[in-house]
């Protein structure tokens, strides 16, 4: 397959992140024993792995090999964020771009 490593970084992330708020609601008594699962497919996307030009943000998926292009020229979010472009969130039929703002992020889509 040959993906990206930084992806199996991110989907770890993702797990102990997701079992950590399970075990935490769970001591507090608001969840049950049965395991977390996802209900949403997604992949969050460090910056290490896109580039922005020219209004195109190009996602490597396999390196020098296989990637994604989104052309994001006509947008209408990029004329009025202040911020950093921060991660990407992709899912199945829709592309997240985050911002960050002095030390917080919020989500645009």
């Amino acid at each position: 397959m040959n993906y990206s490593k930084h992806y199996v970084d991110s989907a770890i992330k993702q797990a102990y992140s997701i079992l950590k708020s399970w075990r935490r609601s769970y001591l507090k008594g608001n969840r049950s024993r049965a395991k977390p699962t996802v209900k949403k497919r997604f992949v969050r996307i460090k910056e290490t792995l896109y580039s922005y030009r020219d209004g195109r943000i190009k996602v490597g998926i396999k390196p020098y090999e296989e990637y994604l292009l989104f052309d994001v020229s006509k947008a209408w979010f990029l004329s009025r964020a202040k911020g950093e472009m921060g991660e990407l969130i992709l899912r199945e039929n829709v592309m997240f771009k985050t911002f960050i703002f002095q030390n917080s992020t919020i989500a645009m889509n």
